[in-house]
């Protein structure tokens, strides 16, 4: 039986389908602020429909807006017209570097649909729930290690490496195998 890698989609992640907040080009400026504010966003995409995303307003572009002109009044004074597009079936691999340089993108379904965005933040998450288990084992290993070493000295460890595994040189536990661990504890 042939077994395929499974490649992890941007739209798994749970941000990816769970719709946007946005506002229109013609809005007022405070009203884009307040939804910002009250939702603890970083950015909101502007759209003129559900398929036609204009650009977004980010606490960034308001500052940027404020800087170079007087002080905009409508969300189109002060937006980026730039934002990155991902469709939900793209390899989520391919877009980290544009996450994290762009701090966000926009995820667009099959049909056009802006169904949601994925920010640097959510990338977090999602790589503390996988690495954690891997972590988790890391540490688990080093109590053994340290178990193993102040119980057992270089000359002892060496009964128990692979017999066909002679050329190895054991000083510590650090130097045995998980196999090698398995055997000892027996």
């Amino acid at each position: 039986k042939d077994i395929q890698p499974t490649t992890v989609t941007i739209g798994t992640l749970p941000t990816a389908s769970q719709g946007v907040t946005s506002v229109a080009p013609d809005d007022p400026l405070l009203k884009a602020q307040s939804v910002m504010e009250s939702n603890d966003f970083s950015q909101l995409a502007v759209m003129g429909g559900p398929r036609s995303l204009k650009g977004v307003i980010s606490w960034e572009s308001i500052a940027r807006a404020a800087l170079y002109s007087e002080l905009p009044q409508l969300v189109q004074d002060a937006m980026d017209p730039r934002s990155i597009v991902v469709a939900e079936d793209e390899p989520l691999l391919d877009h980290i570097g544009s996450i994290a340089d762009a701090g966000f993108v926009f995820v667009v379904d099959t049909t056009g649909i802006v169904k949601g965005i994925v920010t640097a933040a959510d990338l977090s998450g999602e790589f503390a729930k996988l690495a954690n288990p891997f972590l988790l084992l890391g540490e688990i290993e080093a109590w053994l290690r340290q178990i193993v070493d102040s119980v057992f000295n270089a000359e002892d460890l060496i009964g128990y490496v692979d017999p066909d595994d002679t050329d190895r040189q054991i000083e510590a536990a650090q130097n045995l195998t998980f196999g090698e661990y398995v055997r000892l504890f027996q």
